[in-house]
C-alpha cells in the first residue's frame, strides 16, 4: 500500500476512475438490487466539488474570487468525504473491496488538501478508519514518517467540537482514535522527535489513558524487539506516568 499524493489533479484522476469501474458495474445489477443512481450522482457530486477546488487553487484573473469562507471550506470538506463514502458503499454492495477499499483511501490525501486550504474538519471518521488501513499496509520507517505528518495536519484541522472530546464513555470516538493511532505509527518510525510529539498530545488530551498507553507500549518494546532509542522513549514516558491503575474485578 503506498500513501497517495496530496494533490487535486491526483484527486480527480483516481476518483473518476473508481467512479466509472463501480458505475459500470452498477449498470448490470437489476434494477432493484443496485437502483440506477448511486455511483453517478457521487460522480456528478465529485465533478462540482472538484470544479469549485479548481477555482480556489487557480482562480482565473476575470473570474470572482477564489477563496471561501469558514463555513463553507468546512462544509466543502464534509461532502466530499461523505460523496467517497458513498462511493465506498456503493463499490462494497457489489463485493467490490478493491474498489471500496480505495475509494475510502481517498478521503485522506482529501482531507489533508482540505485542511491545507484551511477548512476545519468535521467527518472524522472515515477519515480515521482510512488511516488505519494505511498505516496496517506501510512497514517502512521513512513511509510512517510521512504518514505521521499526514496525520498531524489532519488532526490539527479537527474541529474544536470533536477535540473538546465530550463523549469520553465512548472509545470509538475517532478523537481518540487518531492521537492513539498517530502515536502508535510514531513508535514504529523508530523516530524519537515523532515519538515525543505524539507522546505528548497523549497526555494532553487522553490523561486517563496515558499511564495505560506507556504501559502497553513497554510490553510491545520487547514483543517487537525495537532499538534502544525508541524504548528510551516508551520508558521515559512510562516512568513519568507512573504505573497503570489497576481496577478489581
Amino acid at each position: 500500500m503506498r500513501i497517495a499524493p496530496v494533490d487535486l489533479g491526483y484527486l480527480i484522476d483516481r476518483s473518476t476512475e473508481l467512479c466509472a469501474r463501480v458505475a459500470e458495474a452498477w449498470e448490470d445489477q437489476p434494477r432493484d438490487a443496485a437502483g440506477r443512481a448511486g455511483p453517478e450522482v457521487v460522480a456528478t457530486g465529485l465533478d462540482h466539488l472538484f470544479a469549485v477546488l479548481q477555482r480556489i487553487e487557480e482562480p482565473m484573473p476575470a473570474g470572482p474570487p477564489g477563496r471561501l469562507s469558514a463555513t463553507e471550506l468546512r462544509d466543502l470538506a464534509t461532502y466530499g468525504v461523505g460523496l467517497l463514502s458513498e462511493l465506498a458503499a456503493c463499490a462494497r454492495k457489489l463485493g467490490m473491496d478493491r474498489e471500496a477499499g480505495a475509494a475510502e483511501a481517498l478521503t485522506v490525501p482529501f482531507s489533508v488538501l482540505m485542511a491545507r486550504e484551511g477548512a476545519e474538519l468535521s467527518a472524522l471518521e472515515p477519515v480515521v478508519n482510512a488511516l488505519a488501513a494505511l498505516a496496517n499496509g506501510l512497514s517502512d520507517p521513512a513511509e510512517l514518517a510521512q504518514l505521521f505528518g499526514l496525520m498531524g495536519e489532519i488532526m490539527n484541522a479537527v474541529g474544536v467540537v470533536l477535540t473538546q472530546d465530550m463523549e469520553r464513555n465512548d472509545p470509538q470516538r475517532p478523537w481518540r482514535i487518531l492521537l492513539l493511532n498517530r502515536a502508535i505509527v510514531a513508535t514504529r518510525s523508530h523516530r524519537p522527535n515523532l515519538m515525543a510529539t505524539a507522546f505528548d498530545a497523549i497526555v494532553e488530551h487522553l490523561p486517563e489513558e496515558a499511564a495505560r498507553f506507556f504501559e502497553e507500549g513497554m510490553a510491545q518494546m520487547d514483543i517487537l524487539d525495537y532499538p534502544p532509542h525508541v524504548r528510551d522513549v516508551m520508558e521515559r514516558y512510562y516512568l513519568r506516568q507512573g504505573p497503570a491503575p489497576r481496577t478489581l474485578h
